[in-house]
């Protein structure tokens, strides 16, 4: 059987802890070490979370309150320059407040005389839709500051496609949704005829997500995946020893290859990958790729040396040796080697993390009569298939009574009940310690404590609060002032419900 068929599960279901867990730990470590800005980041992307859905008030006042102090502290910092490091006036995830307070403090930052490229360029970033105008500016200051400052080029990008598009409102994702007919041909042109690297990978990478239905009946003809492409390849012809040009040119050519119906076409853009990878690592999981789109051409030589190729490297990277592993055992099967097909089954389900596996191989073993193999392979995928909905269960029973079930078809089960969330632990009244009754279902526990300044608790003033996660079901008072706390459960589902704060006046 050629069509490889890999159920549609998202990668993020699989075996991440609770995002509110996550979040605990991240701004847990902050507190111990509030000047590192390495949390703040990953914070931010958590806060964030999905970008089709408004915040609520906590992950508002989490990215408010880490963005700001980037700002403040640390104006240079990378994160400051994507979706993820600004804070918008409208839209899914507006905070118009702390947009202003954002602006104020970046034009606190921009007046000081020795502002860095990196600061402006950042700051650009920010001002980008609200004052195109000042953004361009700052640009322009950060290049005559630096000429070979990458950020300030990769801004200039930036802009020039938002001038050519004549983009009105920019959404999620950093994707254009509303567009003004009067475009700036002068900025195309700029990115066309210009032969800074840096300046035509910001274009090309900015450009490539605006292919969408908006974009297509706005600009008419172009192509923004070619487009994109033809920059960010004249980026790293200029640039070759860029990895982060390579790995651009390289999605480009993936993106290309998901969206070809052609076989062949395919393989020929795969292929184009392999010398673009940045380390050992990517190269394996290109081959794998690789590997698979040969498979489904018919070029069964070429798809099993790749397999092995991948595997020859791939180390622990477990997409590669699950992908390479089932592409070894199709091969095997196709030729009657069922003993070796059935290895390279298992094989394939000898990894610790992967979204779903591929039931191609399983299904070719199936119709050799091969269902205890089949049964095998199942129960060692149950060990990392965490978001099955079931699926395992469902068809075990089916091979273990003869049956030869379509493991290929789309299986669509159905909806499990909404989780039900943990209940608030109880407090417990102790001098000593904070206390309070266990939770049945909980595998952890996420203390937040707060205190006053002039006179009103800083969580009901600004969202801040501060958190201790543990395992147990007590944690020592973290300071010997007046405060208030409370605790919820966190368990498979997610956070539970939160207690009531107690108030501890002699905390010890």
């Amino acid at each position: 059987m050629r069509i490889i068929v890999a159920l549609a599960l998202g990668s993020f279901l699989c075996a991440q802890p609770p995002r509110q867990e996550a979040i605990a730990r991240l701004e847990a470590a902050l507190k111990l070490h509030p000047e590192n800005p390495g949390p703040r980041g990953a914070l931010l992307r958590l806060y964030y979370d999905n970008p089709l859905q408004p915040s609520d008030a906590a992950s508002r006042a989490g990215r408010r309150r880490n963005i700001l102090w980037l700002i403040e502290k640390r104006p240079d910092a990378p994160d400051l320059a994507t979706m993820f490091g600004v804070i918008d006036a409208e839209g899914v995830k507006a905070d118009p407040e702390g947009a202003a307070e954002s602006a104020r403090l970046w034009r606190e930052q921009i007046a000081k005389p020795d502002a860095s490229s990196k600061v402006l360029a950042n700051a650009a970033w920010f001002f980008k839709m609200s004052d195109r105008e000042k953004a361009r500016a700052l640009a322009d200051r950060a290049l005559e500051r630096d000429a070979k400052s990458p950020e300030a080029a990769r801004m200039k990008g930036v802009l020039d496609v938002l001038l050519w598009l004549g983009a009105t409102r920019l959404e999620r994702n950093d994707v254009v949704t509303a567009f003004d007919p009067a475009r700036s041909e002068t900025a195309l042109r700029e990115i066309e005829s210009s032969d800074n690297a840096a300046l035509l990978a910001g274009a090309g990478q900015f450009l490539l997500p605006q292919g969408g239905p908006q974009f297509q009946d706005a600009m008419g003809a172009p192509d923004a995946l070619d487009r994109g492409e033809r920059w960010i390849a004249k980026a790293h012809e200029l640039d070759p020893s860029n990895a982060a040009y390579r790995s651009a040119l390289a999605q480009v050519y993936q993106r290309e290859a998901g969206a070809t119906l052609d076989p062949r076409w395919k393989v020929q853009l795969l292929a184009k990958t392999i010398e673009l990878s940045a380390n050992e690592s990517q190269r394996a999981h290109f081959l794998a790729d690789l590997a698979s789109a040969e498979w489904d051409a018919a070029e069964d030589q070429n798809a099993q040396r790749d397999a092995n190729a991948a595997l020859s490297i791939a180390r622990k990277d477990d997409y590669t040796i699950h992908v390479s592993h089932t592409i070894l055992g199709s091969a095997a099967a196709a030729h009657g080697d069922l003993a070796e097909a059935k290895q390279q089954l298992l094989d394939s389900a000898r990894v610790k993390t992967m979204p779903a596996p591929r039931m191609s191989l399983a299904q070719d073993l199936l119709e050799h009569g091969q269902s205890g193999a089949v049964v095998e392979y199942l129960e060692l995928c149950r060990a990392f298939w965490k978001s099955d909905r079931g699926f395992i269960d469902h068809f075990e029973p089916l091979l273990r009574a003869g049956k030869k079930p379509e493991l290929l078809a789309v299986y669509n089960p159905a909806p499990p009940p909404k989780p039900v969330a943990l209940p608030a632990p109880e407090l417990i009244d102790d001098p000593a310690m904070l206390r309070w009754t266990p939770v049945p279902g909980a595998e952890s526990y996420v203390v937040e404590w707060d205190v006053q300044q002039n006179g009103r608790w800083e969580f009901d003033a600004d969202g801040s609060v501060r958190v201790i996660p543990t395992g147990d079901t007590s944690a020592k008072a973290p300071v010997a002032i007046p405060l208030r706390w409370r605790v919820y459960a966190v368990g498979r589902s997610g956070a539970g419900v939160a207690s009531s704060w107690q108030i501890r006046e002699n905390a010890k």
